[in-house]
């Protein structure tokens, strides 16, 4: 079977024929966006348990469901550098999230330096983006987000 066009980013724990609900978020995208339905087919991944494609089951207004059914791919560690990077201006954050995402790194670690002019940074906006990244470019993996730290610490 082919791998399908579409990849979600999930938490809940992947095995053959065993139903996971959706996020608001994801049911709206899926519906919504790309105009999917009932029997249409997902990839799935979170980071633990491989790449499972997935048939819709159900798509409501806030909630849908997805079962998995058969392994892609078969996860393994996906070891990478580690990137500490100053925050710059928001747009230019999320881009530097997104690229290292794509290249394979395992851990982002924003720092502080005596030159930083951002000083402050939204950690789950980052982990989303690092999230919609791993999606479209095929990784397994998400890259950990640390909190924003001094340098000098």
């Amino acid at each position: 079977m082919s791998s399908p066009k579409t990849r979600l980013f999930v938490e809940n724990d992947l095995e053959r024929d065993n139903p996971v609900s959706l996020s608001p978020a994801h049911t709206h995208f899926l519906a919504n966006v790309l105009h999917l339905g009932k029997d249409d087919r997902v990839s799935l991944f979170n980071g633990r348990d491989g790449e499972w494609s997935s048939r819709i089951e159900l798509l409501g207004k806030k909630s849908g469901t997805v079962c998995p059914d058969e392994r892609l791919r078969e996860q393994k560690p996906e070891p990478g550098p580690w990137l500490a990077f100053a925050p710059v201006k928001k747009a230019r954050t999320d881009f530097i999230v997104e690229k290292a995402t794509e290249l394979g790194t395992e851990h982002l670690l924003p720092v502080i330096t005596s030159l930083t002019v951002s000083r402050r940074i939204n950690t789950d906006r980052l982990a989303a983006n690092a999230r919609e990244a791993a999606e479209q470019c095929g990784r397994l993996t998400v890259p950990d987000i640390s909190p924003l730290v001094n340098l000098a610490n």
